[in-house]
């Protein structure tokens, strides 16, 4: 997506282009399924299972199937009450599932990412929060969220992980799940090895997926963690930088 999160129509011919020659194309977000719905004419592109929720949720949409699935454990909530309590600037949602998502405080970076999401977010407590979660999201300013992990981490003892998704979206993933992780068990679903395949990303949860590929290619305005991580580096988010990787490494 560019800058007003829109996808460009270079982009889906690119997309279009290559599916017709017989590639697999998906996608890797932060999103929830029901999330990366409201983009129809890309979903309609999509003939492999997406990785969803940064790689909590494996989703094929063709079929409307759950094709993995990791959620986080039980017994959080002092977690999150601590966390409310020690930052109250913070925002903090969380999402379930296919389509469930939860607000437990919100702040103008939660207003925001209600409105990207194009639903409204279901108002609740840590303490009434429901089971199964794919994971939590924290948002804020960036130099407060850098000072939350810090102290979340202890209080987590390593039940659970945490990424920067965005600057202002700091992410309780459940442990040992990434894009990346979700890329190998996509990868074995498909009989496909590293070498077939190329992921293109932009943010620090980008950062297993592009390793796990065996083309890893970052956006020019990626984190620099990214970039310098990546096997290349294509044009910005606003130059139709999924239609130059395609044409770059798929055709």
């Amino acid at each position: 997506m560019d800058s007003h999160s829109v996808v460009s129509r270079e982009n889906l011919d690119a997309i279009a282009e290559f599916t017709a020659s017989g590639g697999l194309f998906t996608v890797a977000s932060g999103r929830s399924p029901r999330a990366i719905e409201i983009y129809p004419e890309l979903v309609r592109q999509i003939n492999a299972p997406a990785i969803t929720s940064n790689g909590g949720i494996l989703w094929d949409f063709g079929t409307e199937r759950c094709k993995m699935k990791r959620t986080l454990p039980d017994g959080l909530t002092p977690v999150l009450t601590s966390l409310l309590a020690r930052f109250p600037e913070l925002g903090l949602a969380a999402y379930a599932g296919v389509d469930g998502f939860f607000q437990f405080r919100s702040n103008d970076e939660i207003e925001d990412l209600i409105r990207r999401e194009r639903r409204p977010a279901q108002a609740t407590f840590p303490q009434m929060m429901p089971h199964e979660l794919s994971k939590f999201l924290i948002a804020g300013r960036h130099n407060v969220l850098l000072e939350a992990e810090t102290f979340l981490k202890p209080l987590l003892n390593g039940r659970a992980d945490t990424v920067f998704s965005e600057d202002i979206f700091l992410e309780i993933m459940p442990k040992g799940v990434s894009k990346g992780a979700a890329l190998c068990v996509l990868m074995e679903q498909l009989s496909l090895t590293p070498g077939q395949v190329v992921a293109l990303g932009d943010g620090m949860n980008d950062l297993e997926l592009l390793r796990t590929a065996g083309t890893g290619v970052a956006v020019a305005n990626a984190v620099p963690t990214l970039r310098a991580a990546a096997d290349a580096v294509v044009g910005s988010n606003d130059e139709h930088a999924a239609a130059q990787c395609i044409r770059k490494f798929c055709l």
